[in-house]
């Protein structure tokens, strides 16, 4: 088991967005985290409205290693009681209206269906309406959220800020739909056959996106290891927060949150309708993808020094997440500016703000990695910690004095030393001498700071 008993706030200092992200982000985002001053509150509720906004625009692709990507994305954001993550919630308020007009229209048709059943129109030549949701409840059972899916063409939303309300679903026989959450992030065929409705049918390309709230113990209900396949399937977002009182009378040129994402809400319904109505197909240039490959091919190594082999899969489905979210901005930026096309390139500004929320998430998902139980591997985090302590240039034996000083065995350390080397990010230049290797990989001369 690799779960820190000894260390209470396995979550300090984790890393935050870079401020300069938030100049660059495309109207539509920048108008909704206005609200926001608090750096860690700002950042959960970006995290929320990219997963709400992902599970809109359902009939957006991409290509990415040969295989049709669609946005659907699976956000986690855990951290203590009463420490900021509440905003969350406001992501899916912004897109409620959507999902209220889906309903209005299926009570209106429900409503002629029944209408004309009485006015003795054949049955078997009526067609009963589909329950059209965009937002589906967490405690449905996995023959609900099928027909939920099957009902809205494959996509919909699961928005939880308690992830307790998925994990107490998930104890029952009928409402285990782990196979089906990790199909759905890939957008792999699911299907259901019923008997006592002599029902069955298939959902060829499920888009199911899942944004969730709650505390890091809460989430290792509903994903008990590390090893578990939906553990690298979610974007993490981890941290600690010191309790203190925040002044909560109404301040001059605050407004109520309540009030602006409900209006905001209000105001860009028919926008949202466009967006779920959109087809549209997002691409990278060629220089933009040599980035991609270098990035990745970096953070893989950097994974098997510090977290081991069997991490691997975070730093791979991280990949496909950083498109995902690459196409969000592509489409709300195009919204902006005017689609001209059906085939649309990421701009080097949304490509970088992608990279970016990857690269910090990574830092992010580690820690949750460490936090869970697995039988092979020690403190990512550690490591890390200790390579950013180690100076540019040093000795073994001053290296082992940092080490210890983290409470590093030798024995680990030595291990440590080979496994930098082996990997390209230490040179052993000389006997009992390593230097740091700073990476020459290219970082396509983004619109935005360095991302390599």
């Amino acid at each position: 088991m690799n779960a820190d008993n000894n260390n209470p706030r396995p979550f300090d200092k984790t890393p935050f967005f870079p401020n300069w992200l938030y100049d660059n982000l495309p109207q539509f985002f920048k108008d909704l985290c206005k609200p926001f001053t608090s750096k860690r509150e700002k950042d959960v509720f970006l995290l929320g409205i990219l997963c709400t906004i992902s599970s809109i625009i359902k009939n957006v692709r991409g290509s990415y290693a040969r295989q049709t990507v669609y946005p659907n994305l699976f956000v986690m954001v855990l951290a203590p009681p009463a420490s900021g993550k509440s905003v969350f919630k406001y992501a899916k308020v912004t897109v409620l209206q959507l999902h209220n007009k889906w309903v209005k229209e299926y009570k209106e048709k429900l409503k002629e269906y029944n209408l004309r059943l009485k006015n003795g129109e054949d049955k078997m030549k009526l067609r009963r309406p589909k329950r059209k949701l965009l937002i589906i409840p967490g405690n449905s059972s996995s023959a609900a959220i099928l027909n939920n899916l099957n009902a809205n063409e494959g996509s919909g939303l699961i928005f939880e800020t308690e992830i307790d309300t998925l994990t107490n679903v998930t104890k029952n026989d009928w409402g285990d739909f782990s196979d089906l959450l990790r199909n759905s992030f890939h957008s792999e065929p699911v299907s259901i056959n019923r008997k006592k409705d002599d029902e069955y049918y298939i959902i060829n390309k499920p888009r199911l996106a899942i944004g969730l709230t709650g505390t890091p113990n809460q989430a290792k209900y509903l994903i008990p290891s590390a090893e578990n396949g939906l553990f690298s399937r979610f974007l993490f977002y981890v941290f600690n927060s010191d309790p203190v009182w925040k002044g909560v009378g109404p301040k001059e040129g605050e407004s109520n949150l309540d009030e602006y994402f409900g209006a905001f809400a209000y105001q860009n319904l028919e926008l949202l309708y466009i967006l779920s109505e959109l087809h549209l197909e997002v691409m990278l240039n060629k220089q933009q993808w040599e980035a991609v490959d270098s990035f990745f091919d970096k953070e893989l190594s950097n994974s098997n020094v510090f977290a081991g082999e069997e991490a691997s899969a975070i730093v791979m489905r991280l990949g496909v997440i950083f498109y995902k979210i690459a196409m969000i901005l592509t489409v709300l930026r195009q919204i902006q500016d005017g689609i001209k096309e059906e085939k649309v390139y990421c701009s080097d500004i949304d490509f970088g703000n992608a990279l970016w929320i990857v690269k910090i998430c990574i830092k992010h998902s580690f820690r949750m990695y460490d936090f869970l139980p697995s039988e092979n591997h020690f403190k990512s985090h550690r490591k890390a910690q200790l390579y950013e302590m180690l100076p540019n240039d040093f000795e073994r034996k001053t290296g082992l004095i940092i080490a210890t000083s983290i409470q590093f065995p030798e024995r680990t350390y030595d291990e440590f030393l080979k496994d930098c080397v082996r990997n390209s990010l230490l040179d052993n230049y000389a006997h009992g001498r390593y230097k740091k290797i700073t990476s020459t990989a290219k970082s396509a001369n983004l619109q935005t700071p360095e991302i390599i």
